[in-house]
C-alpha cells in the first residue's frame, strides 16, 4: 500500500525496524483471519436462532478460532513472505494467490502427504462423540510442523524487508545471513520444531501408516495381481467357527486381536498349502497351524503361505491362531469401516481379520492402469459361490472403563479387571461372516416386544428420535415376521456411530446407525420424511434381506438386498403415515434416481445391476412397490416368503433369475409386460394429464373428461414405446398447496392404458378441484409437474 500510495520513501526512511513492520503486516491480516472466522461463527449462531434452536455451545465455536483460524494465520506468513520477493504489488498479489491455490490443490497435482502441503491437515470432521477426535492430535502435530516452518520463512522475510538500501531481490538475498545471526536462537528453534515434529509425523505416517499416493497404491494393486493372480485356483479351507479376544487401546490409537479360526476343507481334494491374506491396514501378524511349516511373510502384501505337514482332506478340519496389531490414529487415511477414538469407536472387523487364497477385492478396476500393465480385463464377481458360509461366533472385547461395547451376537457377561471393562458375546445359531463392533459412552433405551429384547445404544442427550426409532423395530419385526419368517434372535439392537459411516450399517441381530441423519436431524416437521424411522426400518428388514436371505454374489444381488430392503421400508411408511405421506418418500427417490443418471453410462436392468447405487437403492425400492401395486401386497410377498424358504441356509443361495422365476408363477398375464419392464429392461415413463372440460351435472355429480398421455422411454430406443399397464387416476377436493399426509382422494381408480394419448371421462358426486395421474408417484417420471392439472368447473 505504501507503494501505491508513493510513500514508501517515507516509510524507509523511518527508524522503524523491518521486523516492527512485518509483525504490523501480519497482525493486519491476522486481524482479517479473525474477523472472518468470528463472522462464520455468527452466520452459524444466527441460523440457530432462526431455526428455533438455542443450545449454542459457544465452546465447540471458540474452538475454531484454533482448528480454523490457526491454519490461516500460517498463511499469512506465507503470503507476507511471497508477498515481499516482489519490487511490485500485484505482482505479488497474483504469485501469492498462485502459491496458496497450489498448496489448497496440489492433491489435484499429485501432491498428497500433507507433510507438502502448506497448513493443510486432513479432512476435520466433528462428531459429538469425539469432537475433531480422529484427526485433533493428527492436527496439532501438522500445525506445530508448519508453525516451525512459519518461524523459518518469517525470519527470512524480516532478513529480505525490501527498504532504501535493499531494493533489488539480490539485495535482499544477500542481506539474510546477517538477519540470521542477529535472530539465530529463534531461526534454530524453528529448524528444532520443523525437523523435529517432521521426524515424527513421517515416522508415524511413512513407518507406522505405510502411506502410499494414489500412484503408490495403484501400483501396490497391479503388482499384487501380477504376482497372486496365477495362484486363484489354490483349494483353501471355508471358516466354521471364529473365537477373538479384541482390545481397543483407544488412548494409543491401536486395537489388538488374538484369535482363533476352526476352518474346514470343503473341496473335493487335500490342501496341502494354506494361503493366509490380511487387509494392507494391518500393521503386525502372527499365523499359527499346528502341524505346519510357515513361509517368511511377505509385508508388502500381508500375505503368508503355511505348507502343513500332512494335507488336509476333504471334510476335515483344523484350527488356526493368529494375533493382529492395527494402528488407527490421525496420521492414517481415515477409513469410516475401521476407525479407532478415545469415544466413538466403530470396526467393521470381519474385514481385517485373516482370509484365505486370492483377494479381488484388492485389485484395481482402473481400465486405463489394467491395459497399460498388460492385466485382462477385470471380471465382475469371478467368485460366485452358491452355497453359504456360516459360522459360530464367540468374541470378548475390552474397551475403556466408562464405556459400553455392542457387536453382532448375545452379551453373555461383562466384568471389570486392570481398569478396563470386558464384554464377552456368543451367537446362539450360526450367521454369516459379519461381525462389527462399536465402543462408547453409551446411555441405553430398552423394551421387551413379543419375547424380543430391543435395546437402543445412544449418546446421552440426543434422544429426540428414539420414539421414532424403536417403532421403526417393531414395525420392521412385525411385518417381516408375518409375512416374510420369524425374527431368528432373541434380541436386536441398534447403536449410535459418529456420523461418518454413512446412514446406517445392519448386521445379524445388530444395526449402527448414524448420529447426524438418525439421532441429530429434527424431523417434526409433519411435511418432512422421518427418516429416522425410514432408516431403522429398512436397516430391521436387512435381518430378512442380506442375512436370512443371502443371495449369490452375481450381478443383481443388491436387488435381493437393497431394493427388497427399501421396497419394505416404503411399504412399512405407507402403514405407518399413510400413503399421501409415502407419495413424498417415493418423489424424493425419483429426484434421487433421475439425479444421479449419469448420459454417459449404459444404466445396467435391475436384475443384472452391479455397481449403479441409484438403480439397487431409489429405482429399486420404487420398482419393487409398483409391482406390489400391481399383482396384490399379499401376491407379492408370498413370492418373498417363498424365495426366502427355498434359498436360505442351508439351501444354496439365490440369484434374480431365482427370484424373477418365483414371482412370473403369481403374475397375472395382464401385468407379465409390466414387471418385466421393471426389472429386465430399463425403463422410465413420459407421464402427463389434461383437463379438456370439466362441468356440473344436474343430477348434482361432476363430470370431467381427461387426456392421459403416457410413454415409454426404454433404453436403445429412440421413440417413446405404447404403454400397457394400469394406472391410478385421482381425484381432490384441495389444490395441492393444501395436501398433507391426511388428504385422502374423493376418487380413486385404476385405468387401463394402451396408448401414447388415452381420452378418459370420470364422474364423481364430491367437487374435485385436483385431477392427477399417479398420485402416489411409484412410476418413475423424470418430470412429476405435468402429472397433476387444476380442474376448473363450467
Amino acid at each position: 500500500r505504501e507503494k501505491a500510495a508513493k510513500i514508501e520513501a517515507l516509510i524507509y526512511t523511518t527508524p522503524v525496524k523491518g521486523g516492527v513492520l512485518w509483525g504490523a503486516k501480519c497482525l493486519t491480516l491476522g486481524a482479517l483471519v479473525m474477523t472472518l472466522v468470528t463472522l462464520n461463527i455468527g452466520i452459524g449462531i444466527g441460523v440457530q436462532i432462526v431455526n428455533g434452536y438455542f443450545d449454542f455451545e459457544l465452546l465447540k465455536y471458540l474452538s475454531l478460532y484454533y482448528y480454523s483460524a490457526f491454519p490461516l494465520l500460517l498463511f499469512v506468513v506465507l503470503i507476507v513472505f511471497v508477498q515481499n520477493l516482489s519490487d511490485n504489488k500485484y505482482v505479488g498479489l497474483l504469485v501469492s494467490m498462485i502459491v496458496v491455490m497450489l498448496f489448497i490443490f496440489s492433491s489435484q497435482f499429485g501432491l498428497n502427504h500433507f507433510m507438502l502441503r502448506f497448513a493443510n491437515v486432513p479432512a476435520l470432521q466433528f462428531s459429538y462423540f469425539n469432537g475433531f477426535g480422529h484427526y485433533a492430535d493428527a492436527f496439532n502435530w501438522y500445525m506445530l510442523y508448519w508453525f516451525g516452518f512459519s518461524i523459518i520463512i518469517g525470519v527470512l522475510t524480516v532478513g529480505m524487508w525490501q527498504s532504501s538500501i535493499q531494493r533489488t531481490l539480490l539485495n535482499r538475498i544477500q542481506a539474510v545471513p546477517k538477519v540470521i545471526n542477529k535472530a539465530k536462537f529463534i531461526f534454530l528453534f524453528g529448524i528444532v520444531v520443523w525437523i523435529g515434529s517432521g521426524a515424527f509425523i513421517y515416522h508415524r505416517t511413512n513407518v507406522v501408516g505405510n502411506y502410499q499416493n494414489k500412484q503408490a497404491k495403484l501400483a501396490w494393486q497391479i503388482n499384487y495381481e501380477k504376482k497372486y493372480a496365477s495362484l486363484a485356483h489354490l483349494p483353501q479351507p471355508i471358516i466354521k467357527s471364529v473365537k477373538t479376544a479384541v482390545d481397543l487401546l483407544t488412548s494409543d490409537g491401536t486395537y489388538l486381536v488374538q484369535g482363533t479360526y476352526q476352518i474346514k476343507n470343503e473341496t473335493n481334494m487335500p490342501i496341502n498349502q494354506i494361503w493366509v491374506s490380511l487387509d494392507r491396514a494391518v500393521n503386525y501378524f502372527e499365523i499359527a497351524i499346528p502341524g505346519s511349516k510357515k513361509h517368511e511373510q511377505d509385508k508388502v502384501f500381508n500375505q503368508q503361505f503355511i505348507q502343513l505337514n500332512r494335507p488336509l482332506a476333504p471334510n476335515e478340519e483344523t484350527t488356526m491362531h493368529f494375533e493382529l496389531k492395527i494402528v488407527r490414529d490421525g496420521f492414517v487415511p481415515f477409513n469410516t469401516e475401521n476407525s479407532l477414538s478415545h469415544n466413538g469407536t466403530y470396526i467393521e472387523l470381519e474385514k481385517y481379520v485373516p482370509q484365505f487364497g486370492y483377494d479381488e477385492n484388492l485389485l484395481t478396476d482402473n481400465k486405463a492402469a489394467r491395459k497399460e500393465a498388460n492385466l485382462p480385463v477385470m471380471p465382475k464377481y469371478a467368485k460366485a459361490d452358491n452355497n453359504y458360509h456360516l459360522i459360530d461366533l464367540e468374541t470378548t472385547i475390552s474397551t475403556a472403563l466408562d464405556q459400553q461395547v455392542v457387536t453382532v451376537g448375545t452379551l453373555q457377561k461383562s466384568w471389570v479387571a486392570n481398569q478396563r471393562r470386558y464384554f464377552k458375546f456368543k451367537t446362539m445359531q450360526p450367521i454369516n461372516f459379519m461381525f462389527a463392533l462399536s465402543s462408547a459412552r453409551y446411555a441405553v433405551k430398552k423394551e421387551k416386544h413379543k419375547g424380543i429384547d430391543l435395546s437402543i445404544y445412544y449418546k446421552k442427550g440426543q434422544e429426540f428420535n428414539l420414539t421414532m426409532m424403536m417403532k421403526g423395530i417393531k414395525d420392521a419385526i412385525d411385518y417381516c415376521a408375518a409375512n416374510f419368517g420369524p425374527y431368528p434372535l432373541k434380541q436386536f439392537v441398534l447403536a449410535e456411530i459418529p456420523q461418518y459411516r454413512g446412514a446406517a450399517t445392519a448386521y445379524p441381530g445388530v444395526v449402527f446407525s448414524a448420529e447426524k441423519l438418525n439421532f441429530l436431524s429434527n424431523y417434526t416437521n409433519p411435511n418432512q420424511i422421518d427418516q429416522a424411522y425410514a432408516i431403522t426400518a429398512h436397516e430391521v428388514a436387512h435381518q430378512w434381506w442380506a442375512n436370512k436371505l443371502n443371495p449369490a454374489n452375481v450381478a443383481g444381488g443388491a436387488m435381493l438386498t437393497e431394493s427388497l430392503a427399501k421396497y419394505t421400508e416404503a411399504v412399512l411408511i405407507e402403514k405407518a403415515f399413510g400413503k399421501m405421506y409415502l407419495s413424498k418418500y417415493f418423489q424424493l427417490d425419483n429426484r434421487i434416481y433421475f439425479a444421479n443418471r449419469n448420459p454417459n453410462e449404459k444404466e445396467q436392468a435391475m436384475t443384472k445391476v452391479t455397481d449403479q447405487g441409484y438403480v439397487y437403492y431409489q429405482k429399486g425400492g420404487i420398482n419393487m412397490y409398483a409391482v406390489k401395486e400391481a399383482i396384490g401386497e399379499k401376491e407379492f410377498n408370498s413370492v418373498l416368503k417363498k424365495l426366502i424358504d427355498n434359498y436360505e441356509s442351508p439351501n444354496s443361495k439365490a440369484s434374480t433369475d431365482d427370484f424373477i422365476r418365483l414371482l412370473n408363477e403369481v403374475v397375472p398375464i395382464s401385468q407379465k409386460r409390466f414387471v418385466g419392464d421393471s426389472f429386465n429392461q430399463v425403463v422410465d415413463y413420459q407421464i402427463n394429464i389434461k383437463v379438456l372440460s370439466s362441468k356440473l351435472l344436474e343430477d348434482g355429480n361432476y363430470k370431467i373428461n381427461l387426456q392421459v398421455n403416457i410413454g415409454l422411454n426404454k433404453q436403445g430406443v429412440e421413440k417413446l414405446v405404447l404403454p400397457d399397464m394400469d394406472v391410478d387416476i385421482a381425484l381432490f377436493d384441495k389444490p395441492k398447496p393444501e395436501w398433507d399426509k391426511r388428504t385422502k382422494p374423493i376418487y380413486l381408480k385404476k385405468y387401463r392404458i394402451k396408448n401414447l394419448s388415452t381420452p378418459l371421462t370420470v364422474i364423481t358426486s364430491k367437487k374435485p378441484t385436483t385431477v392427477v395421474v399417479d398420485p402416489y408417484c411409484y412410476l418413475l417420471d423424470a418430470d412429476l409437474e405435468d402429472n397433476l392439472q387444476e380442474v376448473i368447473l363450467k
